[in-house]
């Protein structure tokens, strides 16, 4: 991995804050005839009309997260469906750009997502008792926010203080119920601190939280997740059970709609290990 070796200074700068973020264009101009972007527009449609509404809010952040996930999941299989790789990391770098075909729409669909994501927190927080969805806001607020990040690319991202944005999302949502939806605050931070670049990324706190969303629930993400960080740490032969988990263990209702895209790129991982690059 690339790293930046900046002097305190400058760390601070990038972590501060001193950069804008690429703009977006309309949602509307994003959105196509497709069922699923059209109950986005229909979801975002209610929460405009009862901007007070935190349920109303919540469920168009969810209804775009899953849009832009799928979008994006979707293009990174397009990315490598027709290639031949000869070592997993190779494939893992691969997927690791954002195809700038789809990046005006996760642009888009981003920038509407954490606004309804931050109006979903700031209602639940005015409730006398937050409900456990309060978590689920937090946990799509850097859901959203990553997107963003991974869009504008790692320099400019964190130029722009949004890292501060997201680790404060996500410490939020571990803090309020650390195995919500399956473990989904576990996972959503460690992937983060598996790929983040210095001086965020942190392995090893990455492997405590995603060995314990695995165990929190054995979903095929989790396990795509967590072996590919095995598979960075050099550990390939632990790296690929837990690819072929992915391709057995059953989904959860919040990542069904991704998982085929997710069985497909262990399966990718899975074949590239069978060559007899020396790396393995």
């Amino acid at each position: 991995m690339r790293r930046w070796r900046s002097s305190a200074p400058l760390t601070a700068l990038l972590l501060g804050g001193a950069c804008s973020l690429a703009t977006a264009p309309p949602m509307d101009e994003v959105l196509t005839s497709e069922s699923r972007d059209e109950r986005c527009a229909r979801l975002v449609d209610e929460w405009r009309a009862a901007p007070d509404d935190p349920q109303r809010a919540l469920a168009a952040s969810r209804a775009l997260f899953e849009a832009v996930d799928v979008t994006v999941q979707q293009a990174l299989v397009d990315t490598t469906r027709d290639a031949t790789f000869a070592d997993p990391r190779d494939v893992v770098a691969a997927e690791a750009p954002m195809p700038a075909t789809i990046r005006d729409r996760v642009l888009a669909l981003t920038e509407t997502g954490t606004q309804a994501a931050q109006a979903a927190i700031d209602g639940f927080a005015a409730l006398p008792t937050p409900p456990p969805e309060a978590v689920d806001a937090q946990v799509h607020l850097a859901l959203h926010l990553i997107f963003v990040a991974w869009a504008n690319g790692p320099m400019r991202a964190m130029m722009s203080g949004l890292p501060k944005r997201i680790e404060a999302a996500m410490a939020l949502a571990l803090a309020g119920d650390r195995t919500f939806d399956h473990g989904a605050p576990l996972r959503l931070r460690g992937r983060w601190l598996a790929q983040a670049p210095w001086p965020i990324g942190d392995v090893e706190q990455a492997l405590t939280l995603l060995q314990e969303a695995v165990h929190t629930a054995p979903l095929p993400i989790h396990h795509l997740f967590l072996g590919d960080l095995l598979l960075k740490r050099e550990e390939p032969d632990a790296a690929a059970a837990e690819w072929r988990a992915v391709l057995t263990d059953a989904p959860d209702a919040t990542t069904a709609a991704v998982c085929p895209f997710h069985r497909e790129m262990a399966q990718r991982r899975l074949d590239a290990m069978t060559t007899d690059d020396p790396r393995h």
